[in-house]
């Protein structure tokens, strides 16, 4: 777990430094949401059909993955309030956005606490992370016109740290799996009585 951890930490690291984007626009066409909109929602929804099948460290990451999907469209329509704040304290209130914002939010905390009930936190906050900024750069990238200055190793940095992101969260999510084939081959497991 300390290694599948310390991948993740540096792997983020990693792609946080590369991707820094740069340039855009703070706010998206209508046409690339209505394409980006059911794109995400679908993309949580699976997460969460998913994580109803499955138990512990699994279901933490699942849920945990669809929380910072959550949270990082969140990042991208935060964007766009503070845009229509700089035309006044409320001038946000006839655009979509500011209400997208507060639903993208409410439901990235309610998924975000089922994933932390799990008991799994390293499944469940390593995924949560991970995905945060992951999913607000793609976004950026896709939907604002940002830019990514990265050249010929910068690519493939930022290909080795998605692939180091994506063991490290697939790890920390069997973690509880390697617990109990360890105990049971020690012996440790005891059969209920019955």
């Amino acid at each position: 777990d300390w290694l599948a951890a310390t991948v993740l930490s540096a792997g983020l690291a990693a792609f946080l430094y590369e991707v820094s984007p740069t340039g855009g626009h703070d706010l998206a066409p209508a046409g690339r949401w209505i394409v980006a909109g059911p794109a995400v929602v679908f993309g949580i929804g699976i997460c969460i059909a998913c994580a109803r099948g499955v138990r512990g460290p699994p279901r933490g990451a699942l849920l945990g993955i669809a929380a910072g999907i959550s949270f990082g469209v969140a990042a991208v329509l935060t964007k766009a309030l503070v845009h229509y704040l700089g035309g006044g304290v409320f001038a946000w209130v006839d655009h979509w956005e500011p209400y997208a914002l507060a639903v993208t939010s409410i439901g990235g905390v309610v998924i975000a606490q089922s994933a932390l009930q799990t008991g799994a936190l390293g499944a469940a906050v390593g995924a949560s992370e991970a995905m945060i900024p992951i999913t607000a750069a793609a976004l950026g990238l896709g939907l604002l016109d940002e830019g990514i200055d990265a050249r010929g190793v910068g690519w493939a940095i930022l290909a080795i740290s998605a692939v180091a992101i994506l063991w490290s969260i697939v790890r920390l999510a069997r973690s509880e799996d390697y617990l109990l084939d360890a105990s049971a081959a020690s012996g440790l497991l005891l059969e209920p009585n019955g």
